[in-house]
């Protein structure tokens, strides 16, 4: 508990400076920064971080769809551009997957890929949410799940009992799920509301966002580890990944 209230005090003090230059290019520049982070650990995950042929498209691709929007100033446009960056990643890496004779594992190349996806899409729609959806619309991808996280937490801890998946996250309850997944909602009631308050969609339909704890990339990292026989660590960038989907 020590250590994750100290990271959540060193990511605050670094998180508010960079929402304030938001308007800026650094919002995205630090974005693509974290996603290369990101898909390190997830690459780290299925063992193919020191993979040449996969890492390096995979790097180049997360550390790119972030910048998308700097450069390109319509929606569609960026959105196209993402994805047809996404296909490519995609065929690369299945191309890579033929030409090893059997060297990579398709599994292995396949998982990579998803997560590489995840993270980079994850991150990119951040820049997205806000250079295209008002100046506080993308603030709710990151207030709404931390919401959510303390009420799983706070609920998990004073009534949890039952185990949601104890083969990929031992300590999460379905009672902290419940609590979790209220408690955003709430939040994303009164989020909404006080946007429209202030006149600042900039964008229709209003992104909604689920966040019911069964499975996220977070727990998938999570189960990947254990199944490689590694020990688990916290990456608090991935899991910010994640909840802010």
């Amino acid at each position: 508990m020590l250590k994750r209230t100290i990271t959540a005090i060193v990511m605050t003090a670094l998180f508010i400076p960079v929402c304030w230059f938001s308007y800026t290019p650094v919002f995205s520049i630090v974005m693509a920064v974290l996603s290369v982070v990101a898909a390190y650990e997830m690459l780290a995950c299925v063992g193919l971080k020191k993979n040449i042929a996969v890492s390096v498209p995979a790097y180049l691709f997360a550390a790119a769809t972030p910048l998308i929007p700097l450069f390109v100033k319509t929606l569609n446009g960026s959105v196209k551009l993402i994805f047809a960056a996404s296909v490519a990643l995609l065929i690369f890496i299945f191309a890579t997957n033929v030409f090893s004779r059997g060297k990579l594992d398709y599994t292995l190349s396949s998982s990579a890929f998803t997560g590489i996806f995840y993270v980079g899409a994850a991150f990119s729609s951040l820049v997205l949410l806000r250079s295209f959806g008002g100046s506080y619309l993308y603030l709710l991808t990151f207030i709404g799940p931390w919401t959510s996280d303390v009420f799983a937490y706070l609920c998990g801890r004073a009534f949890g009992k039952h185990k949601l998946i104890p083969e990929v996250s031992p300590k999460k309850t379905v009672e902290g799920a419940v609590g979790g997944e209220a408690g955003g909602e709430v939040d994303d009631l009164r989020g909404i509301d006080s946007l429209a308050l202030f006149g600042k969609f900039g964008m229709e339909p209003v992104f909604r966002r689920r966040r019911i704890h069964v499975l996220d990339a977070g727990d998938h990292r999570h189960a990947l580890r254990r199944r490689e026989g590694e020990r688990d660590r916290d990456v608090v960038v991935v899991e910010i990944v994640v909840e802010g989907e």
